[in-house]
């Protein structure tokens, strides 16, 4: 699907791999973000940069939110977060190289508002507590993150209340039909607080329910001269992977 948002055209890619993998793929491209200006030479602005002679390419973000309400193996699901850290050495890890990984459960509404996270290789895992492969695993899809940033607008900003979906990159919610929008039903005029903040304000229970993942990307773009006159594509996406969904790689013995 490719979309014109004003200065900017967006192609939303779904890509579905043999494997079970789902893959979103947003590439972006069209004329960024410019102002006229009188300098013909690179000057002293921090607030972008010049692409060309008399063009400034102004410091910009760009964001997506997708609404992703799984029924994994049901609709009964629970939601785990993937934190993998490194262990000091000592007689269980002699060499200093071992790694582990510890799964948290997100219980609540607010406390499922969560970061990325590159320290820990943080990634989130969607699961069915009723349902288990052959080797006792639980059938679970993991959401794992591709490139990303974080929203620059500060405290205070309009931008930033309007948009506060973007000031988290995960949330989960209890399904409700009548939340369908991350920025609220109409986000252009909406009031602060509509949206995701508005929607896990009475903190519901997402053990063994029927949840929604909501994951926030996005990319923060200093224009190049490469950028100008039309910009080659840039883009961000994520995947959603099956983790003991099967048995054994899904993809083994498919037909020519």
């Amino acid at each position: 699907m490719t979309t014109a948002v004003d200065n900017y055209d967006y192609s939303i890619n779904w890509i579905f791999h043999q494997d079970g993998t789902l893959e979103v793929q947003n590439e972006l491209t069209g004329i960024v973000l410019a102002q006229g200006t009188a300098a013909i030479k690179q000057e002293n602005n921090n607030f972008g940069r010049l692409i060309a002679k008399n063009i400034f390419g102004v410091n910009h973000q760009h964001f997506f939110n997708y609404r992703l309400d799984l029924d994994v193996d049901g609709q009964t699901n629970s939601v785990m977060e993937m934190n993998v850290q490194s262990l000091p050495i000592s007689d269980k890890n002699p060499l200093g190289n071992a790694i582990t990984v510890e799964d948290t459960p997100l219980i609540k509404e607010k406390t499922a508002v969560r970061d990325l996270d590159i320290k820990h290789s943080r990634e989130w895992m969607i699961a069915n507590a009723d349902k288990q492969n052959s080797l006792g695993v639980n059938s679970a899809y993991m959401l794992m993150p591709g490139g990303n940033t974080i929203m620059y607008a500060v405290e205070g900003a309009k931008i930033r209340e309007k948009a506060a979906f973007a000031t988290h990159h995960l949330w989960v919610t209890k399904y409700k039909p009548g939340e369908m929008y991350a920025g609220g039903d109409y986000p252009n005029q909406t009031k602060m607080g509509e949206g995701l903040p508005k929607y896990i304000a009475d903190n519901e229970s997402l053990q063994n329910e029927d949840i929604v993942v909501w994951y926030t990307m996005g990319m923060t773009h200093v224009p190049r001269p490469e950028d100008w006159p039309v910009m080659p594509r840039h883009q961000v996406g994520f995947k959603l992977m099956p983790r003991g969904f099967f048995s054994r790689n899904p993809a083994i013995n498919l037909g020519e």
